[in-house]
């Protein structure tokens, strides 16, 4: 006898005491195994006992029987621990889920990377308690006479052959999406309730994700970086129908092209939530240290739109960072609470003082920050940072620049030449206090510096040398007695530039100075057109 076809005759059924009586009675009489296409029940005579006779006269056709028997280890593979079959080989599945989502009631799993499993999605039943989140199988044994229905409530396996590296499960209103390397697909139910009996799958997009890593919630809005681009997913109000959008084209696209493949392959995200920011951390092209992160691309959700960072190497010393991730309750502070009683009332000492303990604040109230996981060059140890700090210095040492520029302004036409003889900068005061003695003087803490500078017709370099706009009317009075108090009369610094140069379309700069702050608040331009030219 073979061992896997007399495994395969059992798990569809042919086992137990009658199929296991009518197995024998129908290999006995004709010295072969029974075909797969009826079940044994099909050859029940009047008393129902099986007769060869009867399951002779049934047409059983090309179509195999349902089978499933034995619910088999996935993982292991190990068909003769569920069977006592003898000399059968093991088919393991020697690689692991990569993504897990909570969803319809269920758990579902994806994302191994096998040739034959890695396109499919397996689900739990609907959950009554934990230990039933591995139960990916039907309850009902589907080669039953009596009882084989699949039911609403079962779990099972979804197959799609054609998604190459499933990366990430996401759910989506009613809608599980599944990302994976070559697309997007959409699992939902028929009425927008999964069952087991009845879903939808339809193909969102052909453009998938490249890396997991970089998909980032966006508060119930999914962002991810494909080869392409940046993208998300957008669901029609009306038929409900899902579409890919590409953030990218419109603004980013030359920026993003210039990232070579080895850097996207390493780019890590994370959202700020508080501030409205998704950050992606990734290395500049060409970087040689492995892990190494010194570039970031910011989306500001609240002003819809990217902005690129550079993180400096170190003068001296080899930090770099490592990644980063957001935690919203870092930075609680530690508060005094009374000790109450039941009854609201406060529990006090035998002298009559209120009993307080401390504890941390919680999280709402606490400062959110990115934090930063830095490699030490020094102790060649894994360590924490922030973006933070009032010398403006990355690491304490690297200079690097802040700058904003302002889209081409026309001034209604490309024909005309146009003059703009003057702008108008408005700024936030951002001292903080003062440094230094009498004797050696007093420096402001977290002083501001603005440079403004214009650019015509197209121009790469300013027509004229930046100029400082970052000018206080009044000047500060220190108190030596106090030196964290920045004494200023005006909570905006609002300062008029002239502009030089001529053109059809001009370009405004705002540009930092080394080791100090600015808080661009606007900014307005006089605008001068020359009707003869």
């Amino acid at each position: 006898m073979s061992p896997t076809r007399l495994y395969d005759s059992a798990n569809a059924g042919w086992v137990g005491v009658k199929g296991s009586a009518a197995f024998s009675t129908y290999l006995s009489a004709t010295g072969s195994y029974p075909a797969l296409t009826l079940p044994w029940y099909a050859g029940k005579d009047a008393n129902g006992d099986f007769s060869v006779a009867e399951w002779d006269r049934v047409f059983g056709g090309s179509s195999l029987i349902g089978n499933g028997h034995y619910i088999l280890n996935f993982f292991e593979g190990n068909r003769f621990n569920v069977s006592g079959v003898a000399g059968l080989t093991n088919k393991p599945e020697p690689t692991r889920f990569q993504t897990v989502a909570a969803f319809s009631g269920r758990i579902f799993y994806a994302g191994l990377t096998s040739a034959k499993n890695g396109g499919k999605i397996f689900f739990s039943k609907l959950l009554e308690n934990i230990t039933e989140v591995g139960q990916c199988y039907q309850q009902n044994d589907p080669t039953s006479e009596d009882f084989s229905d699949l039911l609403d409530t079962d779990g099972g396996v979804i197959n799609l052959p054609d998604a190459m590296n499933i990366q990430k499960l996401y759910v989506l209103g009613s809608s599980l999406y599944i990302f994976a390397e070559n697309g997007v697909w959409r699992i939902n139910g028929v009425d927008n309730v999964f069952r087991a009996t009845e879903y939808a799958v339809q193909r969102v997009t052909s453009t998938g994700i490249q890396n997991a890593r970089t998909f980032v919630d966006v508060e119930g809005i999914p962002v991810w970086w494909s080869k392409h681009g940046i993208h998300t997913v957008t669901v029609d109000s009306v038929s409900g129908n899902a579409a890919d959008e590409n953030l990218s084209i419109p603004t980013i696209q030359e920026f993003f092209d210039q990232i070579d493949g080895n850097a996207k392959v390493n780019c890590k995200g994370t959202y700020d939530s508080i501030n409205k920011r998704v950050l992606w951390f990734y290395p500049k092209n060409g970087e040689s240290v492995v892990n190494k992160k010194n570039r970031v691309l910011t989306l500001d959700i609240a002003l819809q739109a990217f902005y690129p960072w550079e993180v400096s190497d170190e003068v001296a010393d080899t930090d770099y960072i490592l990644g980063a991730e957001y935690y919203s309750g870092f930075g609680s502070d530690i508060l005094d609470v009374n000790v109450v009683t039941s009854t609201g009332d406060n529990v006090v000492t035998s002298t009559g003082d209120n009993v307080i303990i401390q504890r941390l604040s919680q999280i709402a109230l606490a400062d959110s920050s990115i934090i930063l996981m830095v490699y030490n060059g020094t102790t060649d140890k894994m360590t924490m940072g922030l973006f933070k700090g009032t010398d403006f210095l990355d690491w304490n040492s690297a200079d690097y620049t802040s700058f904003a520029e302002a889209g081409y302004d026309f001034m209604g036409d490309l024909i005309l030449k146009k003059t703009s003889p003057y702008i108008q900068v408005y700024m936030r005061p951002t001292e903080e206090g003062y440094t230094g003695t009498l004797q050696t003087g007093y420096d402001p803490i977290r002083e501001s510096s603005l440079f403004v500078s214009a650019f015509w017709d197209f121009r790469r370099s300013s027509s004229s040398d930046p100029q400082q706009a970052y000018r206080l009317k009044y000047v500060p009075v220190v108190d030596p007695t106090n030196l964290d108090l920045w004494d200023y009369p005006e909570e905006v610094v609002s300062t008029r530039l002239k502009l030089r140069g001529y053109g059809r379309s001009m370009r405004v700069r705002f540009e930092s100075e080394t080791g100090k702050d600015f808080v661009l608040l606007g900014y307005g331009v006089l605008q001068g057109v020359n009707q003869r030219f």
